[in-house]
């Protein structure tokens, strides 16, 4: 993962040797460093509260928030893991120190919202500071893990106009969608909960601009979480129209079945008594036995299908 920093007044990129005291310079700033560095923690806490660094470097976080009362924010988020030979679940962690006056991000690995945000300062043109770009991380995280919805929802769509046309066999695939969606809401649903807490709790505290960027991220994370949820309701009325279908099927062959077990049942009795092995039997001895017992089967066969097309058995 490549580290860099930036002036943002000048779009000026920072040399490692200049990142310390850069810092403590009156410019607005923004680092992004690789967490897993062993001096990332003296660098971080040198300028930062201790108790925010530890928070921020912990190896097991979830989404949450915490201001200190210098006015800096901790913040820790997840975004979609578009690193090559990753699955795109295994979501990214991104911590971030932020104030006025700085803006650190943290990452174990590349983040493609980290990126975008780079790319997008080196062609920008107005004055930027670090809550404007901490929006545009933000921004960059949501649409991310929506371009990864978008993406399931057209295959999903393939699935289903394949189960109208085809009825093809769509259990694995099915099963494997519901995973990854499962997986997505674990972590998107938290992230949009704490996202509209810290919006609430800190309104009086923050100026109005971050205020209004962390109402736009927490708008977009409310109607991403809405389309997650509704991707899951189509993946739930796919496989129960799957399991309907099945189950008519399987209908249909047991009411079969039973219907050749009503027709044969007649002929199962006729046969049972005449291989009964007792004396006085009819027919034993007379040539034509085996004709008159053919003949009353077919019958019984004749008068039990009339019967069950009467009673509109089939």
């Amino acid at each position: 993962m490549n580290e860099y920093g930036y002036w943002l007044d000048s779009r000026h990129t920072l040399k490692e040797t200049e990142r310390l005291d850069a810092l403590a310079q009156p410019e607005p700033l923004w680092l992004h460093l690789d967490r897993t560095r062993d001096d990332t923690r003296q660098l971080l806490k040198s300028r930062f509260p201790h108790h925010l660094v530890e928070a921020a470097l912990a190896e097991e976080t979830r989404p949450r928030w915490q201001y200190d009362p210098d006015g800096t924010l901790l913040l820790i988020m997840r975004g979609i893991n578009f690193n090559p030979g990753k699955e795109a679940e295994d979501m990214v962690s991104l911590r971030c120190l932020v104030n006025d006056q700085n803006l650190v991000t943290l990452a174990g690995q590349g983040l493609k919202s980290v990126s975008e945000a780079t790319d997008k300062l080196g062609r920008a043109n107005d004055g930027s500071n670090t809550w404007l770009m901490l929006g545009e991380i933000l921004r960059n995280l949501v649409r991310g893990a929506d371009e990864h919805l978008k993406r399931l929802t057209e295959g999903l769509l393939d699935m289903e106009v394949s189960w109208l046309e085809n009825k093809p066999d769509l259990r694995s695939p099915i099963l494997n969608l519901d995973r990854r969606l499962l997986s997505l809401r674990r972590y998107i649903e938290p992230q949009q909960e704490m996202v509209e807490e810290l919006t609430d709790e800190l309104e009086d505290e923050l100026a109005p601009e971050p205020l209004r960027l962390l109402l736009e991220v927490q708008d977009r994370m409310t109607r991403l979480l809405e389309s997650l949820n509704i991707l899951r309701e189509r993946v739930k009325l796919l496989r129960d129209d799957m399991n309907a279908e099945r189950d008519a099927q399987m209908n249909k062959t047991l009411y079969l079945l039973s219907i050749v077990t009503a027709l044969f049942l007649p002929l199962s009795v006729i046969t049972g008594y005449f291989g009964m092995n007792v004396g006085g039997l009819p027919w034993v001895e007379d040539p034509r036995g085996w004709l008159w017992v053919s003949a009353l089967m077919g019958g019984c066969f004749v008068l039990s299908g009339l019967v069950m097309w009467w009673r509109r058995w089939f």
